[in-house]
């Protein structure tokens, strides 16, 4: 049994794999420690085709198999497990279903692109002046009062 990588296979891999080096693991702390989403990582995997990999391309998506898609979060996660969660997330539990599951119009309005991307193909600018401002989350202190003892 041949267990090597085909060539398509390979390329989007180590395409991947640069991205991530250069691109993500350069602010990958940076992010977690700032619990901030990086709206632009996703933005430029979205310029990369690879938000939508297992999606038909009739609605959007790379209409790539589930090795690429593998391939693709395994190297994200690979130098970010939240970059690679959240772009796992995205694909499982958003635009597959829409794909499966949604109504026609649903499907036909991009399910395997981000927002992002959307805008994007509608001729909308990307510039950094229209970017985003990226989000941060804190932690709130809990208002539920603590017991004195413990019996």
């Amino acid at each position: 049994m041949d267990f090597e990588l085909p060539a398509e296979h390979r390329m989007i891999r180590d395409t991947v794999r640069e991205f991530c080096e250069e691109e993500i693991r350069p602010i990958a702390q940076e992010i977690e420690d700032d619990h901030r989403f990086p709206d632009e990582v996703f933005a430029d995997l979205n310029d990369l085709d690879m938000m939508g990999v297992p999606i038909s391309e009739e609605y959007g998506g790379l209409g790539a198999d589930q090795l690429t898609y593998a391939l693709v979060t395994e190297e994200l996660g690979r130098v970010s497990g939240g970059i690679g969660l959240s772009y796992a997330a995205h694909t499982s539990l958003g635009a597959k279903p829409i794909e499966l599951f949604g109504t026609p119009s649903r499907r036909r309005s991009g399910s395997g692109r981000s927002p992002r991307a959307a805008n994007s193909a509608r001729g909308r600018s990307r510039s950094p002046a229209a970017a985003p401002t990226p989000r941060t989350w804190t932690r709130q202190p809990s208002t539920t009062p603590t017991p004195a003892s413990t019996c």
